[in-house]
């Protein structure tokens, strides 16, 4: 278990992290410039924090209380650089058995072997870096933070250097490489979609400071605030007023029945429009700030608006094709047209069978289980 909280003082900027996370991989996800590479260099050691503590499975590796600061060498902790950071004057088994000096010769040879096999790059074990692919050079990359059995791997944006084919193929290579290992990773990135994939826990870093941490999931679909969700890739966010924290059932939004309003837990006012959201809501009267992601707003046709909740109607005001699926933007009729535009993600199958178009009218719905 890694366990952190330290404060660091560079150029004007205040890195402030505090995170609890266990084995798996955790994703360490925000923009350039949020803090993620500089607390990287803190865990493994490479910077000093000017306070705080860092502790790894109920070691401590850094205190500023007890004057404690273990060395980067024997931390137990190991760091994949964004640019590999390879010798090139070593060959590929040099390179991975750097960080084994003062071991015993023949237990060296052994992890090296050892590893060479895991990674899959037997023949390549006498080659120098200028010499393999940037796919080979990032697993070396990776052995060579493995090799020292660590119970801490931090990743630096692993696979940023490479194309889109190699990326994918490697990330599935690492991730059935991490099965194996027993401990804690830590991983940096500023894609959403490589942070889902990989981790079973994500921090969003922004500022210098962890804004939430948790299950991928509910960081997804329950962002803290704002700048969570945005961060999250929820650009629908509203303002609107706690109407109620329950409705009566077979309660009417907008002169619909909802067919099935168990799951609903409260509506909300917004723009003239009745929003039932299912979920924890503050009392009636809060102004609160509420969001839904692209994907989970519905299209629906119109024999089916009597059937379903929050149902909004207006017209596409643009779209863009993504290759695979479209990205809309939708008004709404009247004075809700003030709320702005909402975007929806479609998919191309949806968008040929609706016929849709910029300027066609059309009805959407907000489900009560995907506000927050």
């Amino acid at each position: 278990m890694l366990e952190c909280a330290f404060e660091y003082s560079l150029d004007g900027f205040l890195l402030a992290p505090a995170l609890t996370t266990d084995r798996g991989v955790t994703a360490l996800y925000g923009p350039s410039g949020a803090g993620k590479s500089l607390t990287l260099l803190c865990l493994v050691g490479l910077r000093r924090p000017d306070r705080g503590w860092i502790r790894l499975n109920g070691r401590t590796l850094f205190d500023t209380a007890a004057g404690i600061h273990v060395p980067p060498h024997l931390r137990r902790v190991g760091l994949v650089f964004q640019e590999y950071a390879l010798f090139p004057h070593l060959t590929v088994a040099g390179n991975l058995a750097y960080g084994l000096r003062g071991f015993p010769r023949d237990e060296v040879r052994e992890r090296v072997e050892a590893m060479l096999r895991l990674l899959r790059l037997e023949p390549f074990g006498n080659r120098y870096p200028g010499e393999l692919s940037g796919g080979q050079r990032q697993r070396v990359a990776l052995g060579r933070g493995l090799i020292i059995q660590p119970e801490l791997l931090l990743l630096d944006e692993p696979f940023s250097a490479l194309d889109q084919m190699e990326r994918e193929r490697l990330r599935a290579e690492v991730l059935e490489l991490l099965q194996g290992f027993g401990g804690t990773t830590v991983l940096v990135t500023h894609n959403l979609q490589e942070a889902y994939l990989m981790a079973r826990q994500v921090a969003v870093i922004d500022g210098g400071r962890i804004l939430q941490a948790g299950p991928r999931d509910e960081v997804l679909q329950h962002p803290r605030n704002r700048r969570v969700a945005e961060h999250m890739g929820a650009s629908n966010i509203f303002r609107g007023v706690v109407i109620s924290q329950a409705d009566a059932p077979g309660g009417i939004f907008r002169g619909t029945v909802v067919a099935d309003e168990s799951a609903a837990s409260g509506v909300i006012a917004w723009h003239g429009e009745r929003l039932a959201v299912s979920g924890p809501l503050p009392p009636p009267g809060t102004a609160v700030e509420f969001c839904i992601r692209p994907e989970d707003v519905r299209l629906v046709w119109p024999e089916s608006t009597a059937e379903r909740p929050n149902v909004l109607r207006g017209q596409i005001t643009n779209e863009v094709e993504r290759g695979t699926d479209y990205l809309l933007r939708f008004r709404m009729d009247g004075a809700a047209s003030e709320a702005g535009d909402i975007e929806i993600h479609c998919s191309e199958h949806l968008h040929y069978l609706m016929d849709l178009a910029p300027g066609k009218a059309v009805w959407i719905a907000f489900p009560p289980d995907k506000l927050h």
